[in-house]
This record gives C-alpha cells, sequence and structure tokens, in this order.
C-alpha cells in the first residue's frame, strides 16, 4: 500500500472536498483526483461514490478511513525507528536520575537490561528534579527518575510512580530530638537546617515544608544549602544541623545518622518520566517495563 496515497484519502475523508483536500496537502486538484484515482486502481477498490452530487465514501472507504489513521502511525513509527537505527551504531538510552533513593532498582533494571540489550549504549546523569522536565523536553535525556510533590507539574509527560514517600527529620544519633517518635514542627522552630538545593523553595517540591513553616508561624533557619547529598549528611554529622529529606533515603543514611517522621508533611512521588511518543520506541518501553516490574519487588 503506497502511505503517501492513504494520507492523501485520509485528508480528503476529513475535509469532504477535493479542492480543500488539496490545498491542505499542497498539491493541485487534479493532481489529487488523479492520486486517489491511483490509489483506487493499486486497491482495486471503489472508496467514492462518484454516483451522487455531494461526496460520500463507500463502504469500503469508510472501513479505510475508520483503520487508516492508524496504519500511517504504524509505518511513521516504523520509519522513525529506522532513522534512528540508521543514525547510530548503539541505540542511546540517557537516563536522569535526582534521587539516591532509586538507585538499587535503577542499578538492579540497568544490569539485567543491558545483559538482554548489549547494543544499547546506556548512560546516566546526576540531575535536579526541578530540572528533569527541561531536559526530557529537549532530549538531553530519554527518561529521568524524579521527586515530585504535585503530579499536576507533569501531566504533559508519560509517567509512572514508584513509590511515595513522606519527609524525615535527618539528625545525629545524639541530637536532643533523637528520643523522639515523630518531630513536631514546634520542635525544630529554633534549628538550623541545611537542605538539599533541589529541595529548598523550589514549586511543587519543598512548598510542602515551608507551607508547614508558615502554617506554624516561622520561618526555617536555613544554613546552607547543598548539591550533593553526601556533603549535606557530613554538614549533619560534624555539626549540630538537622536536614530534611524523604523517608525511603533512610537506608542510605551514613552511621551515626537516624531519621525521625515530621507530623503532617504530606507524601513526596517518585517518578518515572519519559515523553509521550517514546513508549512506542521498542528499546524505551522494555527498559520501562523492567524497571517497574523490578521496583513492584521492593
Amino acid at each position: 500500500m503506497n502511505f503517501q496515497r492513504l494520507e492523501y484519502f485520509l485528508t480528503l475523508a476529513k475535509t469532504k472536498n477535493f479542492s480543500a483536500a488539496a490545498e491542505e496537502i499542497g498539491i493541485s486538484q487534479p493532481a489529487l483526483s488523479k492520486q486517489i484515482a491511483i490509489f483506487e486502481s493499486e486497491l482495486d477498490t471503489r472508496l467514492i461514490n462518484r454516483n451522487t452530487k455531494s461526496f460520500k465514501l463507500t463502504f469500503a472507504g469508510e472501513i479505510l478511513e475508520s483503520e487508516g489513521a492508524e496504519w500511517v502511525r504504524q509505518n511513521n513509527e516504523i520509519l522513525h525507528h529506522l532513522r534512528i537505527a540508521g543514525k547510530v551504531e548503539t541505540y542511546p538510552l540517557i537516563i536522569g536520575i535526582s534521587t539516591t533513593s532509586a538507585s538499587k532498582i535503577l542499578n538492579l533494571a540497568l544490569s539485567d537490561y543491558s545483559k538482554k540489550h548489549p547494543n544499547v549504549s546506556i548512560e546516566v546523569q546526576r540531575i535536579m528534579s526541578n530540572a528533569m522536565t527541561g531536559k526530557i523536553a529537549d532530549g538531553s535525556i530519554t527518561l529521568g527518575i524524579a521527586r515530585v510533590l504535585d503530579l499536576s507539574h507533569i501531566r504533559s509527560y508519560q509517567y509512572t510512580v514508584l513509590r511515595t514517600s513522606p519527609l524525615a527529620v535527618v539528625l545525629k544519633d545524639t541530637h536532643r530530638l533523637a528520643s523522639k517518635d515523630i518531630i513536631r514542627m514546634e520542635d525544630i522552630k529554633n534549628e538550623q537546617f541545611v537542605m538539599m538545593s533541589s529541595l529548598h523553595d523550589k514549586p511543587g517540591i519543598n512548598s510542602d515544608f515551608l507551607s508547614l513553616c508558615a502554617k506554624h508561624s516561622f520561618k526555617p533557619n536555613i544554613v546552607k544549602e547543598y548539591d550533593i547529598i553526601e556533603t549535606l549528611f557530613f554538614m549533619v554529622s560534624g555539626l549540630d544541623y538537622i536536614s530534611l529529606l524523604c523517608a525511603d533515603l533512610a537506608p542510605v543514611l551514613p552511621e551515626g545518622l537516624i531519621m525521625k517522621p515530621l507530623e503532617d508533611s504530606a507524601e513526596f512521588f517518585t517518578v518515572l518520566l519519559w515523553r509521550k511518543d517514546d513508549f512506542s520506541t521498542p528499546y524505551i518501553r522494555e527498559f520501562i517495563n523492567t524497571l517497574v516490574e523490578i521496583n513492584m519487588q521492593y
């Protein structure tokens, strides 16, 4: 089947007018009429009922109109995959990750996937959550694992929620608050905080904590922000600072640090993000499915 002529037919079926369809396609009306006639001859099937004064599809034409758009989509998808394969020796899979809590499942997924697909070139980059969607949108990365508070901020992307977790207080095991089961907001009014820069004052990321502080009539004393979580751990361990991180990071805390629940904290979402059209690309779809299956086991 000639897919260009199929697209011509679908445009004609949509506009129900040869002149309008020709103008939308960008060819002359006689040229369009000739292409449709050739298309009918190739199919050995009449698509347009020429015995009526108004535009009317035959029964075969109606079937082709309803099914043809999906054929065109699949054809274009195959051509897209072929063009990618023709430009590179290996498929590129670039993954951005913002949260250490997802490192274990990502490592397991990469190990499993790379053994099955040695032709895929894999790269992992550390990216702040608030920069993740921009990197996905401009094609800098293929997939992103990010922490978000509000899922409505990522509705224009395809995503799956890997896990949810509230905020928790990170402190030394010798800190005055270490014996408490739950840290109340009034307990931390006079504390000095060190924070991850990706969590502080970013829309949809740490607005929950800041609004909680405002609700309890105080502004947190944030001494310093860090881009690297290991630096934050060092500062909490070495000085009498406290910090806030999502509770699912408890397993990666170094010796001497503990984590306590924070009252009234909203749930944060760890999500796997990708461009909506990319799920149709087989090697991307398979990695997504691999990561999701492994995540379900942990």
